[in-house]
């Protein structure tokens, strides 16, 4: 089966988004979780006292504050670093193509050629958006749905699930 398809940014930042949430190691995927939750506390607990005294500043509160801004700004700022990669990437743009057989899969894109077997890959994940392809904790390869007919959507699911075993 070949199937051909483009990744867009919407459809990167979808899949990087359940790369992580899915992600095969617990304390990574609470980690992205809580960040923000333990900023809000954070900044909570260190703006509380300052509102609370008319504004007095103190410059030990300056290192406290900067992390409490920066976990409760993390989602965003990891949505921008995932653009900025898909942006500067030109591999991941433009139309590419996946043969499934076999021995593994083949992706071909403007820029590059490349065969893996199923050995290489640990596991797969999906939502109703995209599959996502485990070579390793830190590399995914995302295929998008939204192109896929539904007889190719069940072809691929098949083939993951036959031929990727869950290693972890």
């Amino acid at each position: 089966m070949q199937i051909e398809y483009e990744i867009s940014e919407q459809d990167f930042l979808d899949a990087q988004k359940l790369a992580l949430k899915k992600h095969p190691k617990l304390t990574t995927r609470l980690l992205f979780r809580i960040l923000p939750f333990w900023g809000l506390l954070l900044f909570l607990g260190v703006a509380w006292p300052v509102f609370q005294r008319g504004f007095v500043w103190n410059t030990s509160l300056m290192l406290p504050l900067a992390f409490a801004v920066l976990a409760v700004a993390s989602p965003f700022l990891l949505r921008l670093a995932y653009k900025r990669i898909y942006r500067q990437n030109t591999a991941l743009q433009g139309k590419r193509s996946v043969a499934v057989d076999e021995s593994g899969l083949s992706f071909t894109g403007p820029a590059f050629s490349s065969h893996l077997d199923w050995k290489m890959f640990q596991r797969f994940v999906e939502d109703d958006k995209t599959f996502i392809l485990y070579q390793s904790n830190q590399i995914v390869h995302p295929i998008p749905k939204r192109e896929l007919s539904q007889d190719q959507l069940l072809e691929l699911r098949e083939a993951f699930t036959r031929n990727i075993v869950s290693r972890n």
